[in-house]
């Protein structure tokens, strides 16, 4: 069986595939995925489904995971939003996770992973609008469920992830295909502190000091291609990603 690495983030998929990552030539995510599905394309990610009362495994390899993010990518530019705008990632599953985010990278846009929101509707209408004051925007990604909890705040602009997946499927775009050339230094992703002395503060790393960080993880762990990972959290780079 092809090696499994049951995890639904960004940094610990870049770290488990330490020949990709350490190659001077991967100076982007872009780089990184792209070398991992050309030098391993039948390896597997495998993903938790937390909506599931046996929590089952779903697993896909990474050239059909490679496929289904750049296509999700190029649905995602029928939004007509600028390069660099910053999407609101708002989604349960590990798998929607983490497709989201590396359609986004792929699509030119910024994600920014939003955990739960607050049950207590004065909370979460306070932290959206913070958000959206300190995005300058509101385009957020979720589910249906997601939408729910957020359709009664006005001024946002919701796409369902059901409805880009749907888009998806009349595109076949080139496995390496990309709407924007990233460069090392470019935002790549947005983090939320957990604002516990006040409103959220956005925390950004750009490609560059993310591939630095998962050099580290994966000298620190000696990981190879043949690595296994397991890990509980939706993403986490240092103590937050």
């Amino acid at each position: 069986m092809a090696p499994v690495a049951v995890a639904p983030t960004t940094v610990e998929f870049v770290a488990s595939l330490k020949a990709s990552v350490v190659s001077p030539q991967a100076n982007t995510l872009h780089d990184v995925i792209a070398q991992a599905v050309d030098r391993y394309p039948s390896h597997e990610l495998g993903f938790i489904t937390s909506s599931a009362h046996d929590s089952s495994i779903q697993t896909k390899t990474f050239s059909a995971f490679n496929q289904n993010v750049r296509n999700l990518a190029r649905a995602m530019l029928e939004w007509e939003k600028p390069t660099g705008s910053v999407v609101v990632v708002y989604l349960t599953e590990h798998e929607d996770n983490m497709a989201a985010v590396w359609a986004c990278l792929l699509a030119g846009y910024v994600p920014c992973l939003q955990p739960a929101l607050s049950a207590q509707q004065a909370h979460k209408e306070g932290h959206v609008a913070h958000i959206k004051s300190l995005f300058g925007s509101a385009t957020w990604l979720t589910s249906e469920l997601g939408a729910e909890q957020i359709n009664s705040i006005s001024g946002l602009e919701v796409h369902l992830l059901s409805e880009l997946k749907a888009s998806a499927e009349k595109f076949a775009v080139p496995a390496d295909w990309v709407a924007y050339e990233a460069k090392p230094d470019d935002e790549a992703i947005l983090f939320l502190t957990s604002g516990s002395t006040g409103f959220s503060k956005a925390v950004v790393h750009t490609h560059r000091t993310i591939l630095a960080a998962c050099r580290a993880k994966g000298e620190s762990y000696g990981l190879t291609s043949e690595s296994q990972i397991l890990n509980c959290k939706a993403f986490i780079i240092e103590t937050c990603f």
